[in-house]
């Protein structure tokens, strides 16, 4: 049977995970180190064991 926080992962992966690497790549300008870099948020979201704390926290500055 499968958890439902990898149930949820799956749905995030195949939904995000192009733009995830396209993010990645704008910053390291490696395919590969793209690819492996959204992996490992997918994994990291994978061992979180509160879902709630995930929560997107508001902040005050802007990304440039």
């Amino acid at each position: 049977m499968v958890e439902p926080n990898h149930t949820l992962v799956e749905k995030l992966f195949e939904r995000h995970c192009d733009a995830l690497r396209a993010f990645f790549y704008g910053r390291v300008r490696s395919k590969a180190d793209a690819a492996d870099l959204a992996q490992e948020v997918y994994l990291r979201i994978l061992r979180v064991t509160d879902p709630s704390a995930m929560r997107r926290k508001p902040t005050s500055t802007r990304w440039p």
